[in-house]
């Protein structure tokens, strides 16, 4: 009976670490947010964005459990240690609890309305073609992940009744997402040759991957720049603007320096840059929301 319990408890420690709950705990303060720079705060009053995050939340961990499952040739590689080619965790009960999320994020989706049902089971799609076909395909996998990650924000914005001011940050959580997926796969180039899979960094020389990262991410201060210079926008936009200008942007530019492909040292800590300066910059967008739009 105890063995029992101890596998039923390891399948769980598995699943939750095959889910990635750090990055789906990301998803849920940029739906809400999304809503507050719609609504204000008051719109976490209402039920709609909290279900809203729950969904997407629920979702991206169902994601995360395809991606490890069609992973398994290249992590036997990569990730030995992760639970599906360690042997810790089963494929069929990795798909199991895979179905169960998905469903339950369908479901919170469905609470909101129907058109969010609609967009929730459309992410859900987009994200078991990335994990079957769309990370093989150079430029297209990393840039449907990066969109998904924007997709979150106006998500939170539309149950709060608008995508006009979710702009603002979804733009930002797009580039510094993108550029996380190119390190990524310059992190797993090594097990992605092995495996035969083909995508864009490895078409590329360890400087032009870092040159690719610089235009990038460049486009974070650029972004902010423009909305400074250029748009009628209200003091908390502004405010916003110039601390994405000063604190997120030599951040994220930073990790555009250090990553080698196959190095998985030096990939990670430049994944870690772009972690924090995703994280800084969320707290950035509490200026907009204190002085209002």
């Amino acid at each position: 009976m105890n063995q029992t319990a101890e596998s039923r408890a390891g399948t769980m420690r598995s699943l939750l670490e095959c889910s990635r709950p750090l990055n789906v705990l990301l998803v849920v303060p940029g739906v809400l947010l999304g809503a507050m720079l719609v609504g204000g705060l008051s719109s976490l009053i209402l039920p709609d964005p909290w279900l809203a995050a729950l969904a997407a939340a629920l979702t991206l961990a169902a994601g995360n459990l395809w991606n490890d499952l069609a992973d398994q040739p290249e992590d036997r590689i990569n990730n030995p240690q992760r639970p599906l080619p360690s042997g810790r965790l089963s494929p069929r009960a990795a798909l199991a609890a895979s179905l169960v999320l998905a469903s339950a994020g369908l479901a919170a989706g469905a609470a909101v309305s129907a058109a969010s049902a609609l967009l929730v089971a459309c992410c859900a799609a987009a994200l078991a073609f990335y994990a079957r076909a769309g990370k093989g395909i150079p430029a297209l996998g990393n840039l449907l992940v990066a969109a998904l990650t924007g997709v979150a924000v106006l998500y939170g914005g539309s149950c709060a009744g608008s995508f006009k001011h979710a702009w603002d940050l979804a733009y930002p959580a797009f580039v510094v997402n993108l550029g996380r997926e190119l390190i990524k796969d310059a992190a797993d180039a090594e097990g992605d040759r092995r495996a035969g899979r083909r995508t864009l960094v490895m078409m590329l020389s360890d400087g032009e991957l870092r040159l690719a990262l610089r235009l990038v991410l460049a486009l974070l201060p650029a972004y902010a720049l423009l909305v400074l210079l250029f748009w009628s926008a209200g003091a908390g936009t502004r405010w916003t603007m110039l601390l994405v200008l000063l604190l997120v942007s030599p951040l994220a530019l930073s990790a555009a320096w250090g990553p080698r492909l196959g190095h998985r040292l030096s990939c990670r800590a430049a994944e870690r840059r772009l972690k924090l300066a995703l994280a800084l910059g969320l707290l950035c967008f509490i200026p907009a929301l204190l002085l209002g739009r």
